[in-house]
């Protein structure tokens, strides 16, 4: 639907009773961020948990580079229900390269 990211791996830590919530109860999903994702398709925690946070940041930024990546850090800690603070440093690099190579793969 999204693309190959995510998938079940995506699910850690996300509580089943919040899979199918509005995006703003999910940690570091405010109104701004809730809109944007509605913006490209994604109206749940489900779509994003199984978009997964590279292909959610890409929808959003529709392919272009990003200045910083607390975005898609962001992201990444919705899809994990955890405050982005909370991702230690070996994942938010795993996440940050996923995000890179997806974007000079997009960009060849």
């Amino acid at each position: 639907m999204f693309g190959q990211l995510g998938g079940t791996e995506a699910w850690i830590g996300i509580r089943p009773w919040r899979a199918m919530t509005d995006l703003t109860t999910l940690p570091n999903i405010g109104d701004k961020l809730a809109e944007e994702l509605q913006r490209v398709g994604i109206t749940s925690a489900e779509q994003l948990v199984e978009a997964g946070s590279v292909e959610a940041a890409l929808l959003i930024t529709r392919g272009r580079p990003l200045t910083g990546y607390n975005l898609l850090y962001a992201l990444e800690g919705a899809v994990r229900a955890v405050r982005c603070h909370s991702i230690p440093k070996g994942d938010r690099a795993r996440v940050r390269a996923e995000y890179d190579g997806r974007l000079a793969r997009a960009h060849r």
